[in-house]
């Protein structure tokens, strides 16, 4: 069941922060053409080991109000068939002035074997290290990790539940002095099986809090 929604994330998190958004083909007059500007490296692509990753050096505001959210029904571990995520009420940003900012997207892969003629999908992460601004909602279901401070709470280990409700939350982000992330995490099989969220955390700051043998580390 997992390894069927690993596209279904990652249109659901491209479809929330691009939702308010409408495009349309319009010509360019010659003054306008004067003002563009370009940028190298839009998009990086690495492999190492078995992992590959994808880095979208792109800039998104967004303010997004969703009423539901729910993904990965299924049978955990032999406890009952239940939701990993189960959201309502989310805002993403506080109002069309207080939007929520997200600076660079990440796609990361983990791979059984690359070299192999059919590599195994092991691990999909997709997310961001910096955000800036707030998220909201009510977490009826929440399977993963959160930093305590970007939820207004005193400073301690990361947060970590399993299909646990907890309530409402109002997770505000400031990436100035660290990197403050939001990451989607799915692993299709084995013991760290399951569909995680991380919140205020950034790859260069998770392996500080986090230990060897929990599910950010590769497979």
């Amino acid at each position: 069941m997992i390894k069927n929604i690993s596209y279904t994330i990652f249109f659901i998190f491209i479809s929330i922060i691009l939702s308010p958004f409408s495009y349309s083909l319009e010509k360019l007059s010659d003054s306008k053409m004067k003002n563009i500007t370009g940028q190298k490296a839009f998009t990086r692509f690495s492999v190492i080991n078995n992992t590959t990753r994808i880095f979208l050096n792109t800039h998104i505001e967004t303010f997004t109000e969703i009423d539901s959210v729910k993904i990965g029904y299924y049978d955990r571990q032999n406890h009952g068939l239940g939701w990993d995520q189960d959201w309502t009420d989310l805002s993403f940003g506080t109002d069309t002035s207080q939007t929520l900012k997200i600076d660079g997207l990440i796609i990361k892969a983990d791979f059984d074997d690359l070299n192999a003629a059919n590599p195994n999908l092991k691990r999909l992460i997709i997310g961001s290290n910096h955000l800036n601004g707030t998220i909201s909602g009510n977490f009826n279901s929440f399977t993963g990790a959160y930093k305590p401070e970007v939820a207004g709470e005193p400073p301690s280990t990361p947060v970590r539940r399993i299909r646990e409700n907890i309530s409402n939350k109002n997770f505000t982000f400031d990436s100035a002095t660290e990197n403050q992330g939001f990451f989607i995490i799915l692993s299709p099989e084995g013991p760290k099986s399951g569909i995680h969220t991380l919140i205020g955390y950034g790859e260069d700051n998770v392996n500080n809090s986090f230990s060897p043998d929990e599910w950010w580390d590769s497979p």
